[in-house]
């Protein structure tokens, strides 16, 4: 009947809903563990990126203060050799040991803005690489919000697609029981069809004597009237049709 095709085309279409909700879960579900495995391998990226930087800052600083050591070193071995020199004020000697130590203090100066350099450097590499360990930490923190909250709203449609596929069946089995009373009436009006027309066929038959018109007519009109009957309940019979819902 037109109320079970309707009630069967409601739990086909509840049927589809909750197949599409089941599968977007399992989407967002898998979404959730690529997304949050790859934050964790940009974190652990980053963190051995800075443990590099934080190491090749510490082994190279030994060497910057030896090179400033060094310097040191050397300007002072020409002050003892210019002071050395320097007994008479004005000679070659002399002056030749003025020009070297201040080739060495040139060097001091240059080595000692190097180390400055040299510290900045280390510092900013550090600095940076700290940054890209904080970025990464940021981007999970953000991505674990944002990732179980497309899990959650997946979750619900799911069970709102259950519901409305439970609720759809239920409907059908309404629909359904109701169809089958319906057919139970229509049989039993073709059963009580049925007999008025044995039984009118039965008197029609009974008539022994010369049947008088009149009485020929009313048995006749008694058998088209049941007849009729049986037709409607036929009617009624073939209208009310059960369809399985699976």
């Amino acid at each position: 009947s037109k109320s079970l095709d309707v009630a069967q085309s409601s739990v086909d279409s509840a049927k589809a809903s909750l197949a599409s909700s089941q599968s977007s879960l399992k989407a967002a579900q898998d979404a959730q563990n690529v997304g949050l495995a790859a934050d964790q391998v940009a974190i652990t990226n980053a963190q051995k990126t800075l443990a590099t930087v934080q190491s090749t800052v510490t082994a190279n600083l030994p060497i910057y203060q030896n090179q400033l050591a060094a310097a040191k070193d050397s300007l002072y071995s020409q002050q003892v050799g210019r002071d050395a020199s320097c007994g008479h004020p004005g000679s070659t000697q002399c002056n030749t040991a003025n020009a070297s130590m201040a080739g060495a203090q040139t060097a001091l100066d240059q080595a000692n803005a190097q180390y400055v350099v040299n510290l900045k450097s280390g510092d900013t590499s550090i600095s940076t690489a700290q940054a890209s360990v904080d970025s990464a930490q940021s981007a999970m923190t953000s991505d674990k919000s944002k990732l179980a909250a497309a899990v959650v709203s997946a979750q619900n449609a799911l069970n709102q697609a259950q519901l409305a596929y439970g609720a759809a069946q239920t409907s059908f089995a309404s629909s359904q029981a109701q169809a089958g009373a319906t057919v139970q009436s229509a049989q039993a009006q073709i059963t009580s069809a049925a007999g008025s027309v044995k039984s009118a066929t039965a008197s029609l038959n009974s008539l022994v004597a010369p049947p008088v018109q009149a009485d020929i007519d009313t048995a006749t009109a008694q058998i088209v009237n049941a007849q009729a009957a049986v037709d409607t309940a036929q009617l009624n019979l073939d209208g009310a049709s059960l369809i399985s819902p699976y």
